[in-house]
């Protein structure tokens, strides 16, 4: 009587083959035009740091006081991107344009 324990070659292969299917799948699907959000990104960290410092901070012409929150609401158009800026807690929205 044999005692099997742990996988065998081919039920590791074929584990090891559904694993890479499904992440060729997941990359294919995820968003990953890192250079078309640059500006959301230095938006956010601007406002983060007001927050975390307790100072006035600038972008562009959007400034942030000691909350995080903007001065006025704008609309600015960047790469290929349209970024809608809320006013009071400066929410940031991107559409394409």
């Amino acid at each position: 009587m044999l005692n099997k324990k742990g996988y065998t070659l081919l039920e590791m292969l074929l584990a090891l083959f559904i694993v890479l299917v499904m992440g060729t799948w997941l990359s294919t699907n995820l968003d990953l035009n890192f250079p078309m959000h640059v500006y959301a990104l230095d938006y956010l960290q601007h406002q983060t740091d007001s927050m975390l410092y307790k100072n006035s901070s600038y972008l562009d012409d959007i400034s942030f006081n000691s909350h995080g929150n903007v001065n006025q609401a704008k609309t600015i158009y960047k790469n290929q991107y349209k970024y809608i800026i809320n006013l009071g807690m400066g929410r940031l929205k991107n559409v394409e344009k």
